[in-house]
């Protein structure tokens, strides 16, 4: 299945996406909300998906990183904010309920922790 998504909803997407930052943060929402089971983003949703993303990245890492003056790669969080300016994204992933998702990211954590131990 191919990955499609809409933007044309979110306000000023031609210049958030001419921005290096704006496609960053855009290619790195669209490709984790499949992972997380997202599939738009509504002001209704934007604490759900921070959570999800949040546990996501316990699991995983950070999903951005920054060059710090010291040359050392520093996490980056995606915040609300970051997530309203993409208010509107829409994607055909399938969407996935809360309790599936917790489901989804324990199978994750478990299999993680696994690979860790035997590498």
């Amino acid at each position: 299945m191919s990955l499609d998504y809409d933007i044309s909803q979110v306000p000023n997407w031609r210049r958030k996406l001419k921005s290096k930052n704006g496609r960053v943060v855009f290619e790195t929402l669209l490709f984790t909300f499949y992972v997380i089971g997202v599939n738009r983003i509504t002001e209704d949703a934007i604490n759900e998906i921070e959570e999800r993303l949040i546990r996501y990245q316990r699991v995983y890492g950070p999903l951005l990183t920054r060059i710090a003056k010291s040359g050392k790669r520093v996490p980056v969080a995606i915040t609300k904010n970051d997530l309203r300016k993409w208010l509107g994204m829409k994607t055909n992933i399938s969407p996935m309920s809360d309790s599936a998702f917790d489901r989804h990211i324990r199978k994750l954590a478990k299999k993680q922790r696994i690979t860790a131990q035997n590498p």
